[in-house]
């Protein structure tokens, strides 16, 4: 088994995560604020 690839992929994997969580972040942000822009 080839470790180092493994790592390179989890790595990739957890970069993904976190760019993840900051769009969700951001998505949720924005809707917020158009809610207030509606009301």
């Amino acid at each position: 088994m080839d470790l180092e690839h493994f790592d390179c992929k989890t790595d990739s994997v957890g970069k993904l995560g976190v760019i993840d969580d900051f769009f969700n972040f951001l998505f949720r942000k924005i809707l917020k604020l158009s809610e207030k822009d509606l009301i």
